[in-house]
């Protein structure tokens, strides 16, 4: 299929089902798109008229009050978003007793919680159009069910093998912590220094006695102070991978080589973001219109927080690098979801940084967990092409 042929499918199959079901699209696919194509025909068969009540449930303010905006009024249908009445699903959640003729639940995953999910079983909706790009997790699937079951699913592979998406070829940066010593390390009537390498092995050592020492006692309290203090080295351990000095310098020396490219490169911390690039978009200073000039190609790199991985387009993505992440497959597949909005024959690059570290006790190279991470987040991509190089 082509894509206009592959979105005309969607449309029609949601409309011969039962009319509460899901979409689950890729990002990139043109979900919006397809929605408004649902609207117009419900609108023209009669099904809906000026009097019935539309909802449409977005995860986010940018979401809600701009982005779903701008795709009305770029296929001419402003006339109909002006009759929706736009809401978050953190403003929803609580209704009661609110009826609906029609609602769109876009990134329909995001809702799949015990607490956000109620506003389906709570209030009153005839039909219900569930729309995301990622769903993870055999206990959100069985909520979905619940809500509006999955009735076409062409997901980022799929879309990619049909010639619909661009493809992704991924990069694995490896490199090390380093052993230069720039931590200050708290201590009694003293200071001393130590290395990323040295605090991250003293971290895991940490964690692996905590862990025999929980399993040698059988007391339920005991268990208890033993997992606080195991949750407390563990995000010291993680803090200190989302800070470390060695991966801002890498994800640097990298970036220099992608001087040529259109770049977002992204990042746990705020602060961090602002150390990577010169142009900078997170929570705290969105009030620059740094993501707009990027989208408009007048510049070519972002740092990112957080702030782009759902909804947002950004033409001629050409280049993501993921310098500090977290485990969320979702977030993974949103991210990478920026860059597949290239020409179906381009390709995005994607490139992972991924840092060892020296067991100080056996001098051994070991992956510390942004590696696992990385590991256990890409299952499941069918990625063009894969390679490893060294910084």
């Amino acid at each position: 299929m082509t894509r206009d042929e592959a979105q005309e499918y969607c449309v029609d199959v949601w409309l011969v089902s039962n009319r509460k079901g899901t979409l689950h699209l890729s990002t990139g696919f043109g979900k919006s798109k397809v929605t408004i194509d649902i609207l117009t025909a419900l609108y023209e068969d009669g099904t809906l008229d000026e009097n019935s009540k539309v909802l449409l449930l977005s995860n986010s303010e940018d979401l809600r009050d701009k982005n779903w905006k701008d795709d009305f009024e770029k296929w001419g249908k402003s006339d109909i978003y002006n009759k929706l009445d736009s809401q978050c699903y953190q403003t929803v959640y609580k209704w009661k007793d609110k009826k609906y003729d029609f609602v769109i639940a876009d990134e329909l995953d995001y809702a799949l919680t015990e607490a956000y999910s109620e506003v389906f079983f709570n209030n009153s909706f005839g039909m219900v159009l569930g729309l995301t790009g990622t769903i993870f997790g055999d206990d959100k699937i069985e909520l979905l069910n619940k809500i509006a079951p999955v009735v076409v699913k062409i997901d980022l592979n799929t879309a990619q093998s049909m010639g619909i998406l661009n493809k992704v070829n991924a990069v694995f940066v490896k490199y090390y912590l380093s052993n230069e010593k720039n931590i200050e390390v708290p201590a009694k009537n003293q200071k001393f220094f130590t290395s990323e390498n040295a605090q991250y092995a003293y971290y895991v050592n940490k964690v692996s006695s905590l862990m025999v020492e929980k399993s040698m006692t059988w007391i339920k309290e005991e268990k208890a102070k033993i997992d606080k203090k195991i949750t407390f080295v563990t995000r010291n351990r993680a803090n200190l991978l989302y800070r470390s000095s060695s991966t801002i310098k890498t994800t640097k020396q990298l970036l220099i080589k992608l001087l040529s490219k259109k770049v977002a490169v992204f990042s746990m911390y705020t602060d961090i973001a602002d150390l990577l690039a010169r142009n900078s978009y997170h929570s705290k200073n969105k009030q620059l219109n740094n993501l707009e000039r990027f989208q408009n190609g007048e510049i070519r790199l972002l740092s990112i927080c957080k702030a782009v991985d759902r909804g947002v387009n950004i033409p001629g993505l050409n280049t993501i690098v993921l310098s500090t992440f977290n485990s969320s497959k979702t977030r993974l597949h949103q991210i990478v979801g920026r860059g597949c909005r290239l020409k179906p024959e381009e390709y995005l690059t994607l490139y992972i940084m991924l840092p060892y570290y020296i067991d100080v006790k056996t001098s051994t190279v070991k992956a510390t967990r942004q590696v696992e991470w990385a590991r256990e987040a890409v299952k499941g991509f069918k990625f063009n092409s894969m390679e490893v190089i060294n910084l």
